[in-house]
């Protein structure tokens, strides 16, 4: 199986704001912009017949505070057809 690998604005600062009583992220993925000719958003960046991910680096706040610096995320697509053969399990307090 191949992949379509991107690397998410290498160029550009961002952070994300996590919640701190478990971790997660609201709005992970750049949404589009309304300018036009501005940046699409980050879900046009997928290969539609292949595994896609997206590599991410962000830093993390808490509040108006960095918990962490610098962040790499992953971000996956993956299209219907291969679907059914991935298994997804989710790990208590993760």
């Amino acid at each position: 199986m191949t992949a379509s690998v991107y690397r998410m604005r290498p160029k550009f600062d961002a952070a994300r704001d996590i919640d701190l009583k478990d971790g997660s992220i609201e709005t992970f993925m750049q949404g589009r912009s309304s300018k036009i000719g501005e940046y699409p958003g980050d879900g046009v960046f997928a290969a539609p017949n292949q595994l896609t991910v997206q590599l991410h680096n962000m830093d993390l706040t808490g509040g108006k505070k960095v918990i962490v610096k610098k962040a790499d995320l992953l971000a996956l697509h993956v299209p219907r057809r291969l679907a059914r053969d991935w298994l997804v399990q989710v790990q208590t307090g993760q």
